[in-house]
């Protein structure tokens, strides 16, 4: 129906320029035929020819003026990662969140809510030290109480993974304290797009 009505306003709309072509010309920003009358549309709309000037034949309507369109830029995919150390961030043996790692936390929260997030990926660890069943525990624990965390500082949950990963994943030697220090932790990456604004 509508494609139909768009041909015949065309076909209309041809067959008065066709006619008045002949002797038509431009004035004032308006199509005036031979004998000086507007030259108007099957829609009695005045005919205008745009000069970015007042089209006087048309009524003194003002031309209009084309508008500049800035295409918006794509967001950009980001991934940040942060690795809470256990020692500096929890209790010894507990999955209780100390001041350091709340407030390293809170960092991390504040940077993911600036993004489109499409996830958030918790891995807890733990050191080889104790029954490798403890270790798997104690990591869940964690990665759940820093999921827990992030929740409360706004993060929606359904975003959050949390998996634990005991002592099979180190990032040092378990032979040494500094070693085993490094391997209790929990490592966060958040993937997203950067907010379009």
């Amino acid at each position: 129906m509508n494609n139909k009505l768009i041909t015949v306003a065309a076909i209309a709309l041809t067959s008065v320029l066709s006619a008045a072509s002949a002797s038509a010309h431009v004035s004032n920003g308006g199509l005036v035929s031979g004998d000086g009358t507007v030259v108007r549309s099957s829609f009695t709309d005045c005919i205008k020819v745009s000069t970015g000037v007042r089209d006087q034949a048309c009524g003194n309507v003002e031309a209009v003026k084309a508008v500049k369109v800035v295409p918006t830029p794509a967001p950009k995919a980001v991934s940040q990662a942060v690795s809470l150390s256990g020692d500096a961030n929890f209790a010894t043996n507990s999955a209780e969140l100390k001041d350091a790692g709340k407030a390293a936390l809170n960092t991390f929260a504040t940077r993911a809510k600036a993004l489109n997030v499409s996830g958030i990926s918790v891995v807890g660890h733990a050191d080889s030290r104790g029954a490798e069943s403890y270790n798997q525990a104690l990591s869940e624990k964690r990665a759940n109480t820093v999921k827990s965390y992030l929740e409360s500082q706004g993060i929606v949950g359904s975003l959050i993974r949390a998996e634990g990963q005991g002592e099979t994943s180190p990032v040092a030697s378990n032979d040494t304290a500094e070693g085993r220090a490094q391997n209790r932790r929990v490592d966060i990456t958040v993937r997203g797009y950067t907010k379009v604004k």
